[in-house]
């Protein structure tokens, strides 16, 4: 059944080669990437998967938020002295990949899920194992790693409702592949249901909470805080409304709501920070159209007469605006937006933190921190709005929200070590993997 993908996927690459070739001559990030995604590596990644030392544990990523699930894990790596290699797909994850971990994994585009690069790919890096983050399930990677038997886990595993049925319609593939991967360490019990009708043995099948919960405190408080506010030219005694995330479709609503909302609270200040940072010059156009005076944080300019909204259009910042945030806000879940986005980076940083209803790729997260008091729903921009208001007027509000917040982080802690008790015990770490790990 793999010939089927296969022809499929090389069929599709042709016929899109028209508009590849456009992206490639009109993007030097894109160009870049792609050959990379050939398996073309220029010659600092090439130096840097050359230059490790030793069998790498290989990580598969995709963007920023598996970049940030991957960052525990190869920490840990690091400290029993086991090298790393990491693969993104987008330029956003590889930026981010490459601010957060420096020189701590090789770090590189993993070409596209084709035979010939992915047996390539594994010859060069040679790994002792190879471990999946989330759902990046490809079927030619999996395939060569078990043929040159090297162990595969997936780990923080979810199936999320769309792709579920996506891998319903294919199941006569996935029922091939799954029993190839040697552990499927999942976030919950429904993810872990859903892989066992697809496929996977029920045997390497293990349920290990969510990695996205044992995110350190990165609260900030009194002078720290303060120059955090500073460095993006905020005065810290404003109220600030963070945005972070956004997609399109929410942005508008979301800045009317913004300009209603300064009718109550006239120095609130807003950072409005969109999914993809080239978005900045159209978010830049949408405020200026509604007469708010805005700053492009890439622009590093503040206009004389100040600012009243930063657009946040820079990768790996927005941490750091969430830590000086008075309330939050996580976009991606705002109809006519869906599948939502990473809810626990504002409330480890103990900021009252909102998102819509649309939450489907973390509707775990999403339930554990609604049902602590860590962060709230609302259904619309006109329940956003309110609820702004009433944190934004109540001191007390914000305090039992930042305090549900630490207690909730504190008590779901715990995946990380699971997962790599797991993967030591069972041999994904070792030079030579146990016959277990290989063979499950």
């Amino acid at each position: 059944m793999l010939f089927i993908y296969n022809l499929l996927l090389h069929s599709l690459l042709i016929a899109l080669s028209p508009v590849l070739l456009l992206l490639i001559i009109s993007s030097k990030k894109y160009r870049q990437n792609f050959r990379e995604r050939l398996g073309l590596f220029k010659r600092e990644t090439f130096a840097a998967i050359s230059n490790i030392r030793g069998k790498p544990v290989l990580i598969h990523a995709v963007s920023v938020g598996e970049v940030g699930i991957a960052i525990p894990l190869i920490a840990r790596l690091n400290e029993l002295g086991i090298p790393v290699a990491l693969s993104t797909i987008t330029t956003t994850g590889q930026a981010y990949a490459r601010e957060r971990l420096g020189d701590s994994a090789a770090i590189f585009y993993m070409p596209f899920d084709l035979p010939l690069l992915q047996n390539r790919m594994l010859s060069l890096l040679d790994p002792r194992s190879v471990i999946i983050l989330e759902t990046e399930i490809w079927p030619n990677l999996i395939r060569s790693a078990s043929k040159l038997k090297i162990p595969i886990a997936l780990v923080n595993g979810r199936i999320s409702d769309k792709s579920f049925g996506r891998y319903r319609r294919t199941g006569f593939l996935w029922r091939r592949l799954l029993p190839r991967l040697s552990r499927i360490l999942v976030q919950t019990e429904l993810y872990r249901d859903r892989l066992l009708q697809m496929g996977a043995p029920a045997e390497s099948l293990a349920v290990a909470g969510t990695i996205k919960l044992d995110i350190d405190s990165r609260e900030l408080q009194g002078e720290e805080k303060e120059r955090a506010a500073r460095e993006f030219g905020i005065d810290p005694k404003r109220p600030l409304f963070v945005a972070g995330s956004t997609h399109p479709g929410e942005e508008g609503p979301i800045l009317d709501a913004f300009i209603s909302i300064r009718s109550d609270f006239p120095d609130l200040a807003m950072v409005l920070a969109p999914r993809h940072v080239h978005r900045g010059a159209e978010l830049a156009e949408m405020a200026s159209q509604r007469g708010i005076r805005f700053a492009l944080r890439s622009s590093g300019l503040i206009p004389d007469d100040g600012f009243d909204l930063l657009i946040l259009d820079t990768i790996g910042e927005l941490v750091k605006a969430y830590q000086v945030g008075t309330v939050a806000f996580v976009g991606k879940s705002l109809p006519p937006a869906q599948y939502g986005q990473n809810p626990v980076e504002p409330v480890a940083c103990a900021v009252p933190t909102l998102f819509g209803p649309n939450m489907q790729n973390f509707r775990f997260v999403a339930d554990i921190l609604t049902r602590s008091g860590a962060a709230k729903c609302v259904r619309d921009v006109a329940e956003l709005s309110e609820k702004l208001r009433k944190l934004l007027a109540s001191e007390e509000k914000r305090q039992r929200m930042a305090a549900a917040a630490r207690e909730v982080l504190a008590s779901n802690r715990g995946a990380t070590d699971r997962i790599m008790g797991v993967l030591e015990a069972e041999g994904f770490l070792k030079v030579e993997a146990s016959r277990d790990a290989k063979h499950r």
